[in-house]
């Protein structure tokens, strides 16, 4: 099934990962007819003796576009989403125009199976992903307009954006700023760490919401911090926000806000195909059908939330784990390529005639 999917209001929080690096504020301008691709190693043609048959290559060829393949092999979802985000070659340059694919889940699947944590941190990880490559600006932690209050200190960290954020492990310390209204504020997690920040909308005088930020990542996921999103609802604009930490031992981190595009670019979601026997993978050697309907489920409903979202389902449109597979192997051959390809062209065509 195709999934174009509709906007929800979003007032909750939910988590990302860090692994990649930051993104600069600098602006980096391509034409619309690009193709930007983040994921694990079937958007790289892994086991194909011809590299340039992997769908994103054939789809980029169909479409006329110029392709800007960044997958990598073997990343768990949290990294591709470090990689979006942070300070590398391949992290996300707001004023890039173009659309973007991601296919990361499988391998965060095949590792954790279905946990409730392995489930946020996936859910949390697009989320990022799809928010950073729709930001029109990045608004870093060190922005002028940001006023802290309290003991603060600056932390340099790969993945989060700008390479840096501000932490505090003082109660009561908090930021302040103008909302831009629809942003998001990315924040950081630790596994087991938890704390309680209080948003305060200190121009109708009330608490908006408690961000709890423990117990949301996953403890696989290392202990650096990883990336925790609450959208501001759009009725805030204009209105001073104050994020103040309220409770816990634990490090409040701020690392950025990201308003969104009145009219993004598409993003696609690959949900991950079945595989014939999950257990070959020396290296992801876990998982079944079963495990990868759940995981897929959770990119319905991050396409919901993102309007300019498409989501692709290969396994309800034909997929065939018997012949689009090579042999002895969890990737696909030349056969599952092209109908992968011809599955994202007809999505992105469907998409962009509505």
């Amino acid at each position: 099934m195709l999934k174009r999917t509709a906007a929800i209001a979003v007032s909750s929080m939910a988590l990302a990962l860090p692994v990649g690096t930051a993104a600069p504020a600098t602006a980096e301008t391509s034409a619309a007819h690009d193709l930007y691709v983040y994921g694990h190693s079937w958007t790289t043609g892994y086991g194909m003796s011809d590299p340039s048959q992997a769908y994103p290559n054939l789809v980029a060829a169909d479409r006329g576009e110029t392709l800007h393949n960044r997958g990598y092999n073997g990343p768990m979802v949290h990294q591709v989403a470090d990689y979006v985000l942070g300070d590398s070659a391949g992290t996300w340059r707001t004023g890039t125009a173009g659309d973007v694919l991601f296919q990361a889940v499988s391998n965060t699947a095949r590792d954790l199976g279905v946990d409730s944590l392995a489930l946020t941190t996936t859910r949390n990880a697009l989320r990022a992903m799809v928010a950073t490559v729709s930001a029109s600006r990045r608004i870093e932690d060190s922005d002028h307009s940001h006023g802290y209050h309290g003991t603060w200190h600056t932390q340099r960290l790969s993945g989060a954006s700008g390479g840096a954020m501000h932490v505090t492990t003082r109660n009561n310390s908090y930021v302040q700023f103008r909302a831009v209204g629809g942003e998001y504020l990315v924040l950081r997690g630790v596994s087991g760490t938890g704390i309680t920040v209080r948003l305060g909308d200190r121009t109708a005088h009330h608490t908006v919401t408690r961000i709890r930020t423990g117990h949301r990542v996953h403890p696989s996921y290392g202990r650096s911090g990883i990336a925790l999103l609450y959208r501001v609802p759009s009725r805030m604009a204009g209105h001073t926000i104050r994020l103040t930490k309220e409770s816990g031992s634990g490090r409040f981190m701020f690392d950025a806000r990201l308003p969104q595009k009145r009219h993004p670019d598409e993003v696609v979601l690959v949900k991950e195909p079945y595989l014939l026997d999950y257990s070959i993978s020396t290296a992801h050697p876990n998982g079944d059908d079963h495990v990868m309907d759940v995981f897929n489920a959770v990119l319905d409903q991050v396409g919901a939330e993102f309007p300019h979202t498409v989501v692709v389902d290969p396994n309800s449109r034909g997929w065939d784990k018997q012949t689009m597979l090579f042999p002895h192997s969890t990737h696909p051959n030349e056969v599952g390529s092209r109908f992968l390809a011809d599955l994202v062209d007809q999505a992105l065509r469907s998409a962009q005639a509505g």
